[in-house]
Parts: C-alpha cells; sequence; structure tokens
C-alpha cells in the first residue's frame, strides 16, 4: 500500500515516559453497544414503514449506517480531549517506559520486516497501545491481531513482520488483555 511505513523506526514516538494499553471492541461495553444499534436498527425498520415518501431517503440512510457499524474510523482508538479514547476502551495496563515489559516492546517494534503478514481482511483493531509524556499523549498504535495489521493515531498503517504480531501478542496476554478466538 502507498501509505504503508514500514518499520517502527518511520513512526517512532517522541519521548515517552509511560504506556498504557487499551482492549476495546470486545466484553461488556461492545455487547451493550452491539444491542442498543440492534435495537435502534429494529426501531428505524419499524419508523419505515410508516414514513413519508420525503422521508424515506433518511430512514434508509441511518438503517444503513447501523448496519455498516462500526465503520473503519469507529474500530480505533484515537486521541481524545485529555487521553487516548474509544467508547468501548478499557486500559488494561500502564507501565514506566523503563519497565521490562515496555522494553521488550520496543524491542519487538524495531523487528525487521523479513516476513511480511499476507491477510486480505479488514482490520478491527481490539487492543492499543498509548504513549505518553507525563500526561500528554504523544502516539497511539492500534492492532488487529485477525489481519495482522497496526494503524497509528495519525491514520499511517504500520507494516511489520509476522514474528512482531505473535511477540506482541504474547506481551499482551501477559499483561491480562483478553484475545481470544476472534483475533484468530
Amino acid at each position: 500500500m502507498a501509505n504503508e511505513l514500514s518499520g517502527w523506526a518511520f513512526q517512532q514516538p517522541p519521548y515517552f515516559t509511560h504506556i498504557t494499553t487499551f482492549s476495546l471492541l470486545r466484553g461488556q461495553k461492545w455487547e451493550q453497544l452491539q444491542q442498543a444499534a440492534q435495537r435502534l436498527a429494529v426501531e428505524g425498520r419499524m419508523q419505515l414503514l410508516t414514513a413519508t415518501a420525503a422521508e424515506l431517503p433518511a430512514r434508509r440512510a441511518y438503517l444503513e449506517r447501523l448496519r455498516c457499524y462500526p465503520q473503519p474510523g469507529q474500530t480505533t482508538l484515537t486521541p481524545g480531549l485529555l487521553e487516548a479514547y474509544h467508547l468501548t476502551a478499557t486500559p488494561v495496563a500502564t507501565l514506566p517506559r523503563l519497565s521490562s515489559p515496555v522494553q521488550r516492546l520496543e524491542t519487538l517494534l524495531h523487528l525487521p520486516l523479513k516476513h511480511p503478514p499476507g491477510w486480505m481482511c479488514g482490520p478491527v483493531y481490539r487492543d492499543a497501545i498509548a504513549f505518553y509524556q507525563d500526561l500528554k499523549l504523544v502516539r497511539v498504535l492500534n492492532i488487529c491481531f485477525s489481519c495482522e495489521k497496526m494503524l497509528l493515531d495519525s491514520g499511517q498503517a504500520l507494516l511489520a513482520d509476522v514474528a512482531v504480531y505473535a511477540g506482541l501478542r504474547q506481551l499482551l496476554l501477559e499483561l491480562g488483555h483478553p484475545i481470544g478466538n476472534e483475533e484468530q
């Protein structure tokens, strides 16, 4: 892809003091969001039955947006007003830069690209790592283990070796991420 960068060195965050890892698009928050979308879709279909001809295009567009949820821009952890944000995000671990897991993370992200992943699916970023300099968010790395893709908060895709994803999966599992069958 034209907008993919190879290797973490190209997009390494500025100096950071700590990270927070997040799990998103899974668990109770995600289930509640999906149930709410389903209820809205049922209500929307019922409203189609009584809609006027002038209201029909808007009602159909609304149902189509619900059908397509989540859309690509809605599946990532993004910078909020004060910190990283996603409606379904749950912080899992906060670690200082000099901790052993963060050192492992940095080593993994600097592995050379020898064997790029070859999946052709659409990514669903269920795990993310937010990099902070003191209280300021400086970078977000979103990770999809299903198709082995990473996306930065800037929207830039990051191409990494398959060994990076295996190592990241193991590291995040050790930190308590509920990575399960949805990523396989």
